[in-house]
């Protein structure tokens, strides 16, 4: 989804979606931004007549930040959880091999 966010100021969340944005911001302005994001996957796999579907129905990513703009310099701190898709990548590999495991047993 690359260039969906630029040049459109996104407040603090350009820390991670286009930082060229943060200099949109007023002279002298701060902004602290407390934040909750949620993922709701619904992931499903499907491979010839396997299949498996996920559990997780809800990831959440907290973030704090606060940037601030003097002069030409805009600056800051924003910590965020790095959720996303490795974890879910992950959950889909773990939920496959148990499956695989399981399907090997049966055919002994």
């Amino acid at each position: 989804m690359g260039g969906t966010g630029m040049a459109y100021d996104t407040g603090n969340s350009a820390v991670m979606n286009n930082p060229a944005t943060l200099g949109m911001m007023k002279e002298g302005t701060e902004e602290i931004g407390i934040g909750i994001r949620g993922l709701h996957p619904e992931v499903q796999s499907d491979y010839g007549a396997m299949s498996d579907h996920s559990s997780a129905t809800a990831f959440y990513m907290p973030s704090l930040s606060y940037i601030r703009k003097d002069g030409d310099i805009t600056w800051g701190q924003r910590c965020f959880h790095r959720a996303g898709w490795a974890p879910i990548m992950e959950m889909i590999l773990r939920s496959f091999r148990e499956d695989m495991t399981m399907q090997e047993r049966k055919q002994c």
